[in-house]
């Protein structure tokens, strides 16, 4: 059947059904939402089966199925192109039954009862292969599309642990064995790869959740996956995070901004002793080496812990906290070398000569390296990249104050909820305005940018990276794709998707909400910066 005469039975009985409706007593009056144009002919095109092809914008919207074409006017239904962005995030408002995107109050409401026929369109949008219409009783019409067009089928390397059946602490390595399996030649020459390992727990807070994180330590340097060979692998477990992601972009916007090591991930599932554990990021370690924070024997390797763990530390009088990760055999002469080279920095940055390229900051710290790390921490957002803990630094002799590389991003890109401003949202400078006690108008950054040179800087490396950063929306959805259904067994073995895990901003319900919404505060996130860091 042709799609026009189609679509004239079923408004035809639609129009039947207004009728009926029209003439039902007035106490007993249905009040039904408005339709926008071109609404009526796609629900008559999917109700149909037509498969989708293509939609294209100028002036009038044009939908094409197998079948036909569906036009809509300018005024009639608004269809957003998401093929390379995030969708926005549909929610149901409980307090007054509206549906919100985003957050934000759509003015629709929930008609929980209606028939596809008389609800409305509460969000319409199409990704890289359909068109997808959110309806205001609660259904979601994704149309059928050529599956040809789907990436194939991608199995996740999985990884199987056995250990002696001590219980696993952060205090000692338990001795065991692990085999890799990569089923697709993904990254390894062969399906299998078995080894004797140790392994112990690693972590802070992430420690206490129920989903564990470890060190494993190899016997000799091996390539795991297609890394470069290294004995010391960590394997990142995500409970908070529940898009499962956010260390994976973040590594991705490391690599775009150039910082000089960026550490080389894989998305593995993991069994321990038989028992599944879920998906896990299987990370390079961050240590002195060649192939990572690439440092002589007496050059110093640091790192940023408000929860200090190493012998040698100290905070600076502006409360960043510092303390040596390498080597562990810093005497102490060399230590207050180390100490006296910050202070000095420090006093440089807050003097009255701050801004003077010889007695100011920049004779003590390596200016492109802080602006790559800021561009990183500020573009996530990450509730710990303000100086206060998971920062790493070298200082080399002869050489100054350089950040290296970035490290734990699981509670970044709007999954904290404890921002000192309350402002949890992709909007709102974080790492610009706030030193490392959360304390508006302090810190090293604050400071910075009070130099005209420092933020003409700024600006000109974003404009040079801004192109590239609009490109992590497909690297995720690219990511996402390749995991296939291991999400739906991470979930299954923890059963989070609808509570709260500390500090999640929002709960969502399901994975492909917990991944539009990070989408959607990436793309919005980049918005805000592009145009805030124009108008500074």
């Amino acid at each position: 059947m042709r799609l026009h005469r189609f679509l004239k039975t079923c408004l035809a009985v639609l129009a039947a059904g207004l009728v009926f409706v029209a003439c039902r007593k007035e106490n007993d009056a249905v009040e039904l939402p408005k339709q926008p144009a071109g609404y009526q002919e796609l629900l008559a095109a999917y109700q149909a089966g037509f498969k989708y092809l293509s939609c294209d914008y100028s002036g009038t919207t044009t939908v094409r199925f197998e079948n036909g074409t569906v036009s809509i006017p300018p005024d009639g239904l608004k269809i957003q192109d998401c093929r390379s962005c995030a969708p926005r995030v549909v929610s149901l408002s409980p307090e007054n039954k509206m549906w919100c995107l985003d957050g934000i109050l759509s003015g629709v409401r929930y008609h929980e009862h209606l028939p596809d026929e008389q609800a409305t369109v509460v969000y319409a949008y199409i990704d890289p292969y359909t068109l997808h219409l959110y309806i205001s009783n609660g259904n979601v019409l994704d149309f059928p599309f050529d599956e040809s067009l789907l990436p194939r089928e991608f199995r996740m390397p999985v990884i199987r642990i056995t250990h002696s059946g001590t219980e696993i602490t952060r205090e000692a390595y338990v001795e065991g064995s692990i085999t890799i399996e990569d089923p697709d030649l993904a990254y390894s020459e062969a399906a299998s790869f078995s080894a004797s390992m140790r392994i112990k727990g690693r972590g802070k807070s992430t420690w206490s959740m129920p989903k564990k994180p470890y060190k494993i330590k190899l016997a000799e340097n091996t390539s795991l996956l297609g890394m470069p060979g290294d004995k010391d692998w960590v394997l990142l477990a995500n409970y908070a995070d529940k898009s499962l992601m956010r260390n994976n972009i973040a590594m991705e916007v490391s690599r775009i901004c150039g910082l000089k090591w960026t550490p080389q991930s894989r998305n593995v599932e993991v069994f321990l002793n038989g028992s599944y554990q879920g998906v896990y990021n299987l990370v390079e370690d961050k240590e002195v080496a060649k192939h990572k924070v690439n440092i002589g024997k007496k050059d110093c390797y640091l790192e940023m812990e408000e929860a200090f763990d190493e012998p040698l530390h100290f905070r600076t009088p502006h409360n960043v906290p510092i303390q040596v990760k390498e080597p562990k055999n810093l005497s102490e002469e060399e230590w207050e070398k180390v100490r006296t080279y910050i202070l000095d920095f420090e006093e440089a940055l807050f003097g009255p000569d701050f801004t003077d390229p010889v007695k100011g900051y920049a004779a003590w710290i390596d200016v492109e390296s802080f602006i790559d790390n800021y561009l990183v921490r500020e573009l996530s957002k990450d509730i710990d990249g303000n100086l206060r803990k998971s920062s790493f630094l070298t200082l080399k002799k002869g050489s100054k104050l350089d950040f290296y590389h970035v490290w734990d991003f699981d509670l970044a890109f709007g999954n904290a909820d404890y921002f000192p401003d309350g402002n949890n949202g992709p909007t709102g400078w974080w790492i610009k305005d706030y030193g490392s006690l959360s304390v508006r108008n302090t810190g090293w950054y604050h400071r910075l940018f009070q130099d005209p040179a420092f933020v003409r800087k700024v600006k000109d490396r974003w404009k040079a990276l801004y192109p590239e950063l609009t490109t992590v929306p497909a690297f995720l959805d690219k990511a996402v794709r390749e995991m296939g259904d291991a999400p739906a067994r991470n979930f299954k073995r923890w059963d989070i998707l609808n509570i709260y895990v500390w500090p999640n901003v929002m709960v969502t319900g399901s994975y492909d909400q917990e991944v539009a919404y990070l989408q959607s505060f990436y793309t919005r996130r980049l918005s805000w910066m592009n145009d805030s860091l124009a108008g500074l």
